[in-house]
């Protein structure tokens, strides 16, 4: 802790006090969240899924903010930028319109209408019912607390070494620090303190992806549309050149096509996007937010993309080994970036990651606590202690996630 408290100060003096403001206040407001809704997660359906009574704005803000993550802004769009250049910005928009638009299209009302006709508040629980296999719902209980570890574990670690550098501070206690957000708002509020949480996260993406891109366009390196011009004539651009030699594997065209089929079709199945589904309210919000998650979608995976275009206009040589902190580094490079805007920069990759983690950790301790304790546990009609072993889970979870991504990190 004194080492915390020393680097702060040096930190501080240094000119980084701008950035620990903009940090202050995202804690103050993540604090705000477990105030406001300490009181509306009373009972198990209400932890979980709200009751089924969130309404389109909360709904497509949480779907998009665990779609993206930071793992994407730091961490796939800089690969792909640095491979590919501007064209890695299809993977944006197709995720967009097939990750956001289609999967609200087919997914969400029958998704809606069907575990609400079962009266399922999780997806082990909905396939139990569905296909009347207590086995199934067991393996696939135990198949989403054990596979959605390391994911959530990769989100913290997604973070670090941008964070570090913009607040002088070691890595761990920037993990610490979303650790004990995360699993205090979702120990308090539940589904709802997510939801909530979600909303201003997703505000602060919006904002975030706007000021990044219009700095990046103003940067010298960039210089506006000279930068596309640039990036065209050396091979980067919206239609990359297909170098000599390359295997039909390799072929830029392919990559796209790959990833979009990966990031695009698989939010379709992962638990933490489709419980969304079962918590939205009704018909008409479905139908709104379809829309507003297809905007979202749009706009952050667009920029997250087009900003990774940007870094061989910072790096033309880059190597692989460069590849893992090309973003960060082209953050910290750009002077234009004071630390005030930095800081809000990070606070935009920790939202998107504790969105996700949020998220995440739900659905995993809702994979425990109800699927297994409470189903084999011989507490079915008790939701009052489910709901606490549930709560008690998911702060675990994400402090197990935590100390995962502080071990690896070190």
């Amino acid at each position: 802790m004194a080492n915390l408290i020393s680097s702060i100060f040096l930190a501080s003096a240094n000119g980084r006090w701008q950035a620990y403001l903009v940090l202050f206040i995202y804690v103050i407001a993540m604090v705000a969240v477990v105030v406001v809704t300490q009181k509306k997660a009373h009972g198990l359906n209400a932890y979980l899924i709200g009751n089924r009574s969130v309404g389109a704005w909360f709904s497509a803000f949480g779907y998009g903010t665990t779609y993206f993550s930071a793992v994407v802004f730091v961490g796939y769009a800089g690969t792909f930028g640095a491979n590919i250049g501007l064209s890695s910005i299809w993977i944006g928009i197709l995720n967009g319109i097939v990750g956001s638009f289609f999967a609200w299209l087919i997914l969400a009302k029958p998704t809606r209408r069907m575990t609400q006709r079962l009266n399922t508040n999780t997806m082990p629980g909905f396939f139990e019912k569905r296909y009347e296999s207590k086995k199934l719902r067991l393996i696939t209980a135990i198949l989403i607390f054990i596979l959605l570890i390391p994911y959530s574990t990769s989100v913290y670690q997604g973070i670090g070494y941008l964070c570090e550098a913009v607040f002088g501070i070691d890595f761990k206690w920037i993990i610490f620090i979303m650790a004990i957000l995360t699993g205090l708002y979702l120990f308090v509020g539940g589904y709802f303190a997510n939801a909530l949480s979600n909303f201003i996260q997703g505000i602060i993406m919006l904002i975030g992806v706007i000021i990044m891109i219009a700095l990046m366009l103003a940067s010298k390196e960039v210089n506006g549309l000279e930068g596309f011009r640039k990036l065209t004539e050396m091979g980067y651009g919206f239609r990359p050149k297909v170098p000599d030699g390359v295997g039909w594997l390799d072929r830029p065209g392919v990559i796209i096509m790959f990833n979009v089929l990966l990031t695009s079709f698989g939010v379709w199945a992962v638990p933490q996007s489709i419980q969304k589904f079962y918590a939205i309210k009704d018909n008409s919000a479905i139908k709104k937010g379809m829309i507003i998650s297809t905007i979202f979608g749009l706009i952050v995976g667009t920029a997250a993309y087009l900003n990774g275009g940007f870094i061989r206009l910072f790096n033309p040589n880059i190597s692989p080994a460069e590849v893992k902190n090309a973003v960060p580094n082209m953050f910290l490079n750009n002077p234009l970036f004071t630390y005030g805007v930095l800081g809000f920069i990070c606070v935009l990759v920790v939202s998107a990651s504790m969105s996700t983690l949020s998220s995440v950790s739900l659905v995993s301790a809702s994979a425990i606590g109800v699927d297994i304790f409470q189903k084999y546990s011989g507490r079915e009609d008790d939701d009052k202690v489910v709901a606490i072993v549930v709560k008690s889970l998911s702060f675990a979870f994400v402090m197990l996630s935590a100390i995962l991504a502080i071990l690896e990190v070190n």
